[in-house]
């Protein structure tokens, strides 16, 4: 997310939005009761996360399961996650395949909220150390994880964040030229809605009596 504000907006978000600290602070604002069900990690580390969140007020963990013993049945997985009837279902299969779980079987889970956590549930063990809290504030924790995984994280920090950039660049540079031609399209519905907003603040009516160009009049 801060990199693609900070492409697309030239601003970077006032805090650190990564998924560790806004997934609990979340749960802890929330203000109302809400199911949780945790899916994936190893089964020490759910069970771990799952009590550690439990504690947090409105806070009611519904159920989880570990990402190691569900993909030789993956019905069975979304089964069980749809009996315990979450309000938000947090997946931790890592980056990208959590993702690729989420676009795939998400449809089929009857949570509203579905959100990819990465390591969560390892920090929130204990099993994962977190970088010192001097990188966290200077947003360099993907350093410190750089550094601890180099073999499975290298790709990720190297050749995916550039592939995300220029995806995002050009996303939005489609994102533009459709909006252009919609507006294009538009101009003279737009014109019209003008007028009638300009007639009815000074009648307190809307009476619209012109039509679109090639339609008969009623």
């Amino acid at each position: 997310m801060q990199i693609a504000s900070l492409l697309l907006y030239a601003r970077k978000f006032p805090e650190n939005l990564n998924g560790t600290d806004l997934v609990p602070f979340v749960l802890e604002k929330c203000g109302v009761k809400v199911k949780v069900f945790l899916f994936g990690a190893r089964p020490d580390s759910v069970r771990q996360a799952a009590a550690r969140l439990n504690s947090i007020e409105h806070v009611y963990i519904c159920g989880y399961r570990d990402g190691y013993s569900c993909w030789s049945d993956v019905s069975e997985v979304i089964n069980e996650i749809n009996a315990a009837e979450p309000d938000i279902v947090l997946v931790a299969l890592g980056n990208p395949v959590q993702e690729l779980w989420i676009a795939r079987y998400g449809s089929e889970l009857v949570a509203p909220v579905i959100v990819g956590v990465g390591a969560l549930f390892d920090f929130l063990s204990g099993n994962q150390k977190r970088a010192p809290l001097y990188m966290r504030r200077l947003r360099s924790e993907w350093l410190h994880r750089l550094i601890c995984e180099p073999r499975r994280l290298w790709r990720r920090y190297t050749v995916d964040i550039l592939q995300f950039g220029l995806t995002v660049l050009l996303k939005d540079n489609e994102r533009m030229r459709d909006l252009e031609l919609m507006l294009g399209r538009m101009t003279l519905e737009v014109e019209i809605l003008r007028e009638a907003l300009e007639l009815a603040r000074a009648n307190d009516t809307i009476a619209l009596s012109r039509s679109f160009p090639g339609e008969m009049p009623r």
